[in-house]
């Protein structure tokens, strides 16, 4: 009898630890399924900043060529201004020579005396024309005195976080 009841425990004890192994593989799935699910969400997030990052390049891209196509000069100057501020943002191409035309056919429309100076860039390196845009950005703001309004922020941003352009 005792032997029946040592055999029980023996059975109890390995049916236990049999148990325990469950759980703790159990646990060990279950840390698993975690750490893949903080990696997935952390590689979807930085996907989603790409994403986005694309689309605001793109957008820059296409404000910068539609901008010379508008009649008004005030509304031309502020796209030219988004489009340059999206780029640099957002870290788009330095030498992008949609984004200086932009810029440069909007400051012609103001008859501003700094074209001359503005018109010799083709030999400037990548740093030197983004600070040269960056003064056309400058002057032009200077000239408009105003941010695009919501509607015409939705126009050429639709979807886009609205945000000052000349930043008043």
């Amino acid at each position: 009898m005792i032997k029946t009841h040592f055999y029980l425990l023996i059975l109890l004890i390995l049916s236990l630890a049999a148990s325990a192994q469950k759980v703790n593989d159990s646990n060990f799935i279950e840390d698993s399924l975690r750490q893949e699910l903080l990696r997935t969400t952390i590689i979807l997030e930085s996907k989603k900043k790409e994403t986005d990052c694309l689309l605001y390049l793109l957008t820059a891209k296409e404000m910068a060529i539609r901008s010379i196509e508008l009649k008004d000069s005030i509304f031309q100057g502020l796209v030219a201004v988004q489009a340059f501020n999206f780029n640099t943002n957002y870290e788009g191409n330095k030498n992008d020579t949609d984004i200086y035309r932009a810029l440069f056919q909007a400051l012609q429309r103001f008859g501003h005396p700094s074209l001359t100076i503005f018109s010799k860039i083709p030999n400037k390196t990548n740093n030197e024309l983004v600070e040269i845009e960056s003064k056309m950005a400058e002057k032009l703001c200077s000239q408009i005195k105003r941010n695009m309004t919501v509607f015409e922020w939705e126009k050429f941003s639709p979807g886009l976080n609205y945000e000052k352009t000349c930043g008043r």
